[in-house]
């Protein structure tokens, strides 16, 4: 690799927990202080999506196409 590049400017304050998603072609990952977001880009549509998050997320990942397990501080929901 001889050069980077931002992919996508969201302004985070702490980005973490990429996650591809094979079965709907997405990236997703978190901006994690309280309350945390989520953010999730299709490469399909080229569509960028920002899910403000009641709480503070601590990780995810894919269960099956279009659902996310998540953990937070209180617990984990899906």
């Amino acid at each position: 690799m001889s050069k980077v590049e931002i992919f996508k400017d969201c302004k985070n304050n702490l980005g973490e927990g990429i996650t591809w998603s094979q079965n709907n072609n997405s990236l997703y990952w978190l901006d994690i202080p309280m309350p945390s977001k989520l953010y999730k880009y299709s490469f399909d549509s080229n569509k960028h999506q920002v899910y403000e998050m009641p709480e503070m997320i601590t990780a995810m990942a894919e269960r099956d196409k279009n659902n996310l397990l998540i953990a937070s501080h209180y617990g984990i929901n899906n």
